[in-house]
């Protein structure tokens, strides 16, 4: 008859009494690794006898993996919403698995230990997420914030309100004002005559040039918007800067001489000589002159001389005034 039933783990363990005799049971703690269970069993008369069980006991993966988020870097901001998302991961045990997301939406990486992944960003403000699975389940999560602010393609829109096209002017200085506006702030509106250099405006969506030159004649006036995203948009008006005093010469005809097509004898005012030069002409020969001073819209040229006539001693006297506007 047995009185007794003990256990211990490996063979030098210290026996414990189990629950039971003919049926019987024990709680041991087992150490990592291999380990050799004992069961002895004694009778009333102190007979025993031993058996065994060599078992092992592997501890569960309880350390978590370690990922991070090399690029993009917090606080980022984007002008293009299709990414890479970067890093690297690692653990005691291995990393299986490295996912990554955008609003909820997973996809798996490229890699473990050093893995890349794309994903599709929201305009606005975007978390992205990274998660590192392990061997043993175990998973760590990190995450990074960035920024997409799609590129502004929208052109401003920019109008001059006065001078009005086909306006003539009789005094060089002029005011020119107008508005623009687009779906991102204006930062700022220029105005140039012609090839000249553009002038600041005063004002965004209302804007003024106090005063812009005018060459005599036609004049080009440009005015252009420049939003905070660097786009540009340009509008223009023709307008006439006629000089006080002047004369049309379209007709050809003329009082007082002159050939045909060409003014002789005419009486102009308010005519500033700029340029002046001297020079000979001959009869078979081309001669010509190339003014200078182009800022000026009149160019004055005195053509004269004396021709001798074949087989005479007679002199013809000539003298042309070209007035060219």
């Amino acid at each position: 008859m047995l009185s007794k039933v003990e256990v211990k783990v490996g063979a030098a363990g210290v026996y414990t009494t189990a629950s039971g005799t003919e049926s019987w049971s024990a709680s041991v703690t087992l150490p990592s690794g291999s380990n050799t269970i004992y069961a002895q069993a004694t009778d009333i008369n102190g007979n025993h006898t031993e058996t065994s069980i060599t078992v092992t006991y592997n501890p569960p993966d309880t350390t978590l993996p370690v990922i991070s988020i090399t690029s993009p870097t917090a606080d980022q901001i984007f002008t293009t919403n299709a990414i890479t998302v970067n890093g690297t991961a690692s653990n005691n045990v291995g990393v299986v698995e490295v996912k990554v997301g955008v609003s909820g939406v997973y996809t798996t990486a490229s890699g473990t230990e050093s893995w890349n992944a794309p994903v599709t960003l929201e305009s606005g403000s975007n978390t992205i997420y990274a998660r590192a699975t392990d061997t043993a389940g175990n998973t760590r999560e990190t995450s990074v914030t960035v920024t997409y602010n799609p590129l502004n393609t929208t052109l401003p829109v920019i109008s001059i309100i006065s001078p009005i096209a086909g306006q003539i002017f009789t005094t060089n200085a002029i005011t020119v004002s107008g508005t623009t506006s687009n779906n991102v702030d204006v930062v700022k509106a220029e105005v140039k005559v012609g090839n000249g250099s553009w002038v600041l405006a005063s004002g965004n969506t209302s804007w003024i040039v106090s005063s812009m030159t005018l060459s005599a004649g036609s004049n080009m006036i440009t005015a252009k918007a420049t939003d905070s995203s660097n786009n540009t948009y340009e509008t223009s008006v023709n307008v006439t800067y006629s000089l006080p005093g002047h004369k049309d010469t379209s007709s050809g005809g003329g009082g007082g001489g002159g050939g045909s097509g060409v003014t002789s004898g005419e009486n102009f005012t308010n005519i500033i000589i700029r340029e002046k030069h001297d020079m000979d002409i001959f009869r078979d020969k081309v001669t010509s002159y190339a003014f200078s001073d182009t800022t000026n819209p009149i160019l004055f040229v005195n053509i004269s001389g004396i021709e001798v006539l074949e087989k005479s001693t007679l002199l013809s006297r000539f003298s042309e005034t070209l007035l060219l506007l």
